[in-house]
């Protein structure tokens, strides 16, 4: 298994195998995915928003960017990475969590898995920073590179006055040194005629004429080149000892190199259950914060569940498991990391489970928290801390149903397709425009109105520009449910969302009577629609009320009350009248408990008073 993962060239076939045995499984069509493509709001937007603040003091949170391929910052040589299309989520080097949240919008509880693929940066460590030394003075390894030319000293260094000249140097110029102190390592050159040749590495300075050395940039210095002094045995200076570009180094040292966390993990809301699962790379303890003791050459694959009753007080700081499976030095290309939760399952391996895989391959297993029954998971995070130099970017993030729960997901081509399957059938529509919104539910429906449902979501508001709105271009992917007894709708995770502002045409309601809007009749069920009649109750006088238009004896056929007619309950916030009004309404139609309803979304625009006096006081409100 470790030989797998730290020499990952060697497992490109058994990786292919392992994605062709995967293909028409349940997993082929996932409920949830997202390659960042697009013009849409990232973090702060209807899909993903900045996760809670992190209680460590001296570490919060800052939001993950999207990187677009060809704006790459010039001076981290951070090319941006994409697995799909132009487009991906960026972990920055950062003293934070450098993170994003997604609230899927409904409760997944097992039989599920989250992946998301991640490009792993060749490690890089500052060879100096904010900590001291490790206490044990063990050399450790720091990162490697390819020489790209070798100084004596003497050199005139460009762009400064005359009379300044170089040091011996070695230079990379494919990546950066971080130097603030003068740092405890070394480099060792590993081929060419200067293999085995070591140099101690020196705070850059420069030389002045018939003066002192004066500091370079003391404080922060960003250098490709490596100010260096002969290591005993050696005696010589850079070319003079037989450096050439294309030679290959080694850099170590007794420094306390900073841990970087690259991961994600699926929770509770309320933190009641969760799983993380990630690299924890130079992690030397449980301390989370940048100056914590991190001496440790551990890189390993580690996860993090719910323990026990006290397992909410150590969300934060319980002990990760270490899976004693190393990522390997170089590690640098796409990986998969992927988490799957198993619920009530005959197999034994996998009852009540979380899996952990990389590339396909399980590193980890753990029980799920059971003393609470049931507990569904609704957000995913990914991110996670690197202070040092190693960048992670994050594309094609996916959620899934795994084959365990015996259902897979249907495309359909239509609503009315949709609508027609039965009762927890997963389904992905085609690319819809939201018509409306309202308090946790936004409805689609055909251009032609021949159908429309509403779609129901649990996604908390973060406020302007996180909600789901009129006008967005979405793929639905969700289950049919019947809810209130009698409603058919759409439960849906965080739909994918391709574009903002698309024009949604003024008229789209179809107009009708309270007959043609009972409750036992369906072919007017989620679509926009309008109606008018007389407030026959006024129900709580805030949330709801009913109107009736007289079209329609509510028990005929053979009704012994001539005076019973239809009611149509109105659902809105603010609905405070008098109980005289006549009333025109428009909203989205449902039913409750063999009710019909219409759901308003704007009470300002959805709802119109065409009297305010009693027209007809005989009718009666009939239940």
């Amino acid at each position: 298994m470790s030989g797998f993962l730290t020499a990952p060239k060697r497992a490109v076939a058994l990786i292919a195998a392992l994605v062709l045995l995967g293909a028409g499984s349940a997993r082929a069509l996932p409920i949830y995915f997202t390659s960042f493509e697009g013009d849409v709001p990232f973090v702060g937007g209807p899909e993903w928003r900045l996760p809670p603040r992190h209680p460590w003091a001296q570490n919060s949170n800052d939001p993950m960017a999207r990187r677009t391929i060809g704006d790459n910052d010039p001076n981290l040589f951070n090319p941006v990475r994409t697995r799909t299309g132009i487009r991906s989520a960026y972990q920055h080097e950062t003293f934070s969590q450098w993170s994003a949240m997604q609230e899927w919008g409904m409760d997944l509880y097992d039989n599920f898995y989250v992946r998301a693929w991640i490009w792993f940066d060749r490690e890089r460590e500052r060879l100096t920073n904010v900590q001291t030394p490790c206490f044990d003075n063990v050399d450790r390894f720091i990162q490697s590179g390819v020489v790209t030319a070798a100084d004596d000293g003497g050199t005139p260094i460009p762009g400064w006055p005359a009379c300044r000249i170089s040091k011996p140097g070695i230079t990379d110029s494919n990546t950066y040194f971080h130097m603030s102190t003068e740092p405890i390592a070394y480099i060792r050159i590993t081929s060419g005629d200067a293999a085995g040749k070591e140099w101690f590495i020196r705070r850059p300075t420069f030389y002045t004429c018939g003066g002192p050395p004066y500091g370079y940039n003391p404080f922060w210095n960003i250098n490709q080149t490596l100010e260096v002094e002969p290591k005993a045995p050696n005696t010589q200076n850079p070319v003079a000892a037989g450096v050439k570009p294309g030679d290959t180094y080694e850099i170590y040292g007794a420094i306390a190199p900073l841990y970087r966390a690259v991961q994600m993990w699926v929770e509770n809301r309320q933190l009641r259950d969760f799983a993380k699962f990630g690299i924890w790379h130079r992690f030397g303890g449980e301390a989370t914060a940048a100056t914590g003791p991190q001496c440790s050459d551990t890189n390993n694959w580690k996860y993090f569940t719910r323990q026990g009753d006290n397992g909410v007080n150590g969300y934060y700081d319980t002990p990760w498991v270490d899976t004693g499976i190393h990522r390997g030095y170089d590690f640098t290309g796409w990986h998969s990391l992927e988490i799957r939760v198993y619920g009530d399952n005959p197999n034994p391996f996998k009852h009540q489970q979380f899996h952990f895989l990389v590339d396909g391959q399980i590193v980890g297993t753990a029980p799920r928290y059971t003393a609470e029954g049931r507990i569904p998971f609704n957000r995913l995070q990914i991110g996670g801390l690197a202070v040092s130099q190693e960048w992670a970017f994050w594309d094609d993030i996916e959620v899934g149903l795994l084959p365990e729960a015996g259902t897979q997901v249907v495309t359909v081509n239509s609503i009315g397709e949709a609508r027609s399957l039965p009762e927890g059938t997963w389904v992905q529509l085609p690319q819809s425009v939201v018509n409306r919104v309202g308090p946790g539910w936004f409805q689609i429906q055909a251009p032609d109105r021949s159908a429309g449902i509403r779609c129901l979501h649990n996604v908390p508001d973060a406020g302007p520009g996180t909600r789901i709105a009129k006008g967005d271009v979405i793929i639905p992917v969700g289950r049919i449910d019947v809810v209130n007894g009698c409603e058919k709708v759409l439960s849906v995770l965080a739909p994918q969302l391709v574009a903002r502002g698309a024009a949604v045409p003024e008229g789209q309601e179809l107009f009708a009577n309270a007959r043609d809007l009972r409750a036992d009749s369906p072919t007017l069920k989620g679509l926009f629609v309008a109606t008018a009649g007389r407030i026959v109750n006024t129900g709580d006088n805030s949330t709801y009320l009913y109107i009736s238009d007289g079209s329609s004896h509510a028990n005929e056929p053979g009704g012994q009350d001539p005076w019973c007619y239809s009611r149509v309950k109105v659902r809105a916030d603010g609905l405070a009248f008098t109980g005289f009004e006549y009333l025109r309404v428009r909203g989205v139609l449902g039913c409750e408990d063999g009710e019909p309803v219409i759901y308003v979304s704007n009470l300002d625009q959805d709802v119109e008073v065409l009297s305010d006096f009693e027209l007809w006081p005989w009718w009666k409100d009939c239940q």
